[in-house]
Parts: structure tokens; C-alpha cells; sequence
């Protein structure tokens, strides 16, 4: 189109050429702006699809990646199934393994009262075989 309105601007041409010459003009400028259109459909598809590939190549890495990660998931999951049922077992055992604590906890306290009552008789024994 500039080098249309330059044409115009420069020259002074007669009607009929003018005519000849724009339709001319328009027909290059049309084919030039479908080129322009062509290439730039072209470069826009040609990034879309760098731009997919670049994806699907993200994608893929990551299922790597994770099927890497699968053995130890299933390691975590046989783990975590053993240790619930070691928690059910020490659930089942708590009220016994409380009795027991408080039984030694008597037991605790009757230990120290034979040791007190044994220092005791240590003592009066050792007054008895003086006299």
C-alpha cells in the first residue's frame, strides 16, 4: 500500500492508468498479505507443535519418575500395613501392660518397705548383740 500512495504522491498519472495501476497494486498487495497470513499460520502451528512436544517430553519424564517412585510406595504401603497391625497387637495388650506397671509399681513399694523393715532389724539386731 506505501508504495501505492508513494506512486500517487510522486506522479501525476492519468485516471485509467491509475485505476490499472492500484488494481495491480491490490492484486500484489493481496497476494503478499495471504503469503504474510501463510507464514504466519505456519510459524504459530510450527511453535504449537515444538510447544506439545515439549510437553508430551514433560509428561513422559514424569511417568518415569513415578513408576521410579512405585516399588517404594508399595514398599510404604506393606510397611504401613505391618505397623497398624503391630498397633492393633499393642492395643490388645495395653489394659495387660497397664495391670503389670501397676503391679510393679506395688511390688516397687513393698521392696522398699522390706528394705526399711531389714535396716531396722539390722539395727535392733546389732543393739540385741552389744547387750
Amino acid at each position: 500500500m506505501s508504495g501505492l500512495i508513494y506512486n500517487l504522491a510522486v506522479f501525476n498519472f492519468p485516471k485509467y492508468r491509475l485505476v490499472m495501476a492500484s488494481s495491480n497494486d491490490l492484486r500484489q498487495l493481496i497476494r503478499n498479505s495471504y503469503e504474510c497470513m501463510r507464514k504466519i499460520l505456519e510459524l504459530d502451528t510450527q511453535s504449537t507443535l515444538t510447544n506439545f512436544n515439549v510437553m508430551e517430553t514433560l509428561n513422559n519424564s514424569t511417568i518415569l519418575r513415578y513408576r521410579e517412585l512405585e516399588p517404594y510406595l508399595d514398599s510404604l504401603e506393606s510397611e504401613t500395613s505391618k505397623i497398624r497391625a503391630l498397633d492393633q497387637e499393642l492395643a490388645k495388650n495395653k489394659p495387660k501392660l497397664e495391670q503389670l506397671e501397676e503391679r510393679t509399681k506395688k511390688l516397687a513399694l513393698l521392696v522398699e518397705q522390706m528394705d526399711e523393715w531389714s535396716a531396722e532389724l539390722e539395727v535392733k539386731s546389732r543393739r540385741y548383740t552389744r547387750k
